[in-house]
């Protein structure tokens, strides 16, 4: 069974403790994840993640560059069906934190997603290099600083979502997109306007195993 991805919904860039994000979660083919993708200006120790639809999410992980810049993923398995909110908490006030929620279909329920890959750093064009099977999907969360002038998705990724940022407000600059892998590792990259400091995270996802078809076995008497 082949991951597949609905349309994204964004929420910020928000100069406060919460960020709220109502996400329209459809049947699709079945084996849905939600992904909730966070960029934070400011290293958050303390974010917490709820949705109307199953309570707390299951944070992957966070990975903070020093106390400049944090980007986080978090999961919810098998979510209802329909319109519900994703409530992100964090302690400390302002956050300037901007936020992505995507459903994912065909998505193994057990074993979910593989070792994420991380980078942090100063870098025109911040990379990971994650470690996948051909036919995981990689979402990958840069969450950058500002000003940026610009911001352009790595070739071959499909875009869920961006946001420049703006220096004035110190809000963060912010990328979440997908790829399918096609071999033993995938990289996922963003190419800023500017060389500055970076967090970047890429996480494979694994696809849900089809059933195979039944057997009919017929026994005749001797």
């Amino acid at each position: 069974m082949s991951i597949t991805a609905g349309l994204a919904t964004a929420g910020g860039p928000v100069n406060t403790a919460t960020l709220v994000i109502a996400h329209a979660v459809v049947a699709g083919p079945g084996n849905r994840v939600l992904v909730f993708g966070l960029g934070n200006r400011f290293d958050e120790t303390a974010a917490t993640v709820v949705s109307d639809i199953g309570g707390a999410l299951t944070k992957v992980i966070r990975h903070p560059n020093g106390t400049a810049q944090s980007a986080e993923l978090w999961i919810l398995k098998n979510p209802a069906v329909g319109t519900h909110t994703v409530t992100c908490t964090t302690t400390n006030s302002p956050a300037r934190m901007r936020g992505s929620v995507v459903t994912l279909f065909g998505v193994d329920q057990v074993t979910t997603t593989r070792t994420p890959a991380t980078f942090n750093g100063n870098a025109t064009t911040p990379t990971v290099t994650a470690t996948t099977v051909a036919g995981d999907v990689v979402l990958d969360v840069l969450a950058g600083k500002a000003p940026v002038g610009s911001l352009t998705v790595g070739a071959g990724q499909t875009l869920l979502d961006s946001d420049i940022g703006d220096d004035t407000t110190n809000a963060v600059v912010y990328g979440f997109s997908l790829e399918e892998a096609t071999g033993t590792s995938t990289a996922m990259s963003w190419t800023r306007g500017s060389n500055d400091s970076n967090a970047h995270i890429g996480v494979p996802f694994i696809p849900a195993v089809a059933a195979a078809p039944g057997r009919l076995t017929t026994c005749l008497a001797a």
